[in-house]
């Protein structure tokens, strides 16, 4: 198995599995910021609003990988997923 598919099968666990995974919001943040660098790459949305927090953080945690390979989002992800399985 590949990287990408490696990468697939982790955002498959993650989506199958989300009602019955502990995951705090910096965690969140985290699968946020790598599947987003993972899928569309740098980011490409104006900064939201000052009042607009959750937007903000998703917007400042996907600004924090800017420059990230495509291959190093995809490994990130996928060792969170590894990290979350055996926590």
């Amino acid at each position: 198995m590949n990287l990408e598919e490696s990468f697939n099968e982790a955002v498959k666990y993650i989506n199958n599995n989300n009602k019955n995974i502990q995951i705090n919001d910096n965690e969140k943040l985290d699968f946020y910021k790598y599947y987003k660098q993972a899928t569309i790459g740098n980011i490409n949305i104006n900064k939201p609003g000052m009042f607009e927090f959750e937007k903000k953080m998703k917007y400042d945690a996907w600004l924090s990988v800017k420059g990230m390979s495509r291959e190093n989002a995809y490994q990130n992800y996928i060792n969170l997923v590894t990290y979350i399985k055996y926590k």
